[in-house]
């Protein structure tokens, strides 16, 4: 009888394990694999892409050459942003 209840206690911890970990795969994903610059320049890239801030429009093009040689371009883009 003690056996039984330890044999249903590790189905119950090894669903749960599994369970926890399907999780953090699922949901956790760029945690766990940071961006690269060339995944931030896919869209920054676009010379057309803006955002509006306080009612005017906002650039969010980067120019990868000015980027590279610039004060920042030995930096990754996660560094500053997330």
């Amino acid at each position: 009888m003690f056996f039984g209840n330890v044999r249903r206690f590790n189905k119950r911890n090894n669903l749960n394990f599994i369970l926890i970990i399907l999780v953090y795969i699922i949901f956790l994903p760029t945690h766990i694999l940071p961006q690269s610059n060339d995944d931030c320049l896919t869209c920054h890239s676009d010379n057309t892409l803006t955002t509006e801030k306080n009612g005017k429009e906002i650039s969010l093009f980067v120019d990868q050459k000015v980027f590279e040689h610039s004060a920042h371009g030995k930096l990754q883009c996660i560094a500053c942003h997330t």
